[in-house]
């Protein structure tokens, strides 16, 4: 279950506190938490207008989380628990959109924790009302598998190679 102390996940937006209580980690990961269990725990803060992309992620008139979010805070989470960049994530299960209020004080406390050790483990993204009381629950966004991978090469493909590779022109039209 989450935590309930301070810090930075992903480092979307305004964060309202230093990091202070926990070790750095990437950006999009943020400090890790000191935690009592073997889990890893990060925790950020987001809101509809930090990072201010989101704002831009709009359905029915409401800002919500993109997915590709959750696979990035997993993805960066995992790289740091793991100690490698070579992470995959899998089984990633979407629960329920994170709707964020385009009022101010709309911002949440959002937490990944990543449960066990070994080179396998389960991993929650969760969030509360960033002023919420200490007994307030969490609500689960997205829940995945975290594996260490295949070590990545030292070259990777250049951006000039990949769009070698991409033979046919598709228009965004023709995409969407």
């Amino acid at each position: 279950r989450p935590g309930r102390s301070g810090g930075h996940l992903l480092h979307l937006g305004p964060p309202g506190q230093p990091p202070g209580r926990g070790t750095h980690a990437p950006p999009a990961a943020g400090a890790r938490l000191r935690a009592a269990t073997a889990d890893a725990v990060y925790e950020s803060r987001v809101a509809a207008d930090a990072p201010a992309w989101v704002a831009a992620h709009r359905v029915q008139g409401h800002v919500v989380m993109p997915a590709t979010a959750y696979l990035e805070t997993l993805r960066a989470a995992a790289a740091d628990a793991l100690g490698t960049r070579a992470v995959t994530v899998s089984d990633v299960t979407v629960r329920e959109a994170m709707l964020l209020a385009d009022s101010p004080g709309g911002a949440r406390a959002m937490q990944v924790v990543i449960e066990g050790t070994g080179d396998s483990r389960t991993a929650r993204c969760c969030t509360l009302p960033a002023d919420a009381d200490a007994d307030a629950t969490w609500t689960e966004h997205a829940s995945g598998t975290l594996q260490r991978g295949a070590e990545l090469p030292a070259d990777p493909t250049s951006l000039a190679d990949a769009r070698a590779r991409c033979r046919v022109k598709v228009s965004a039209d023709e995409l969407y």
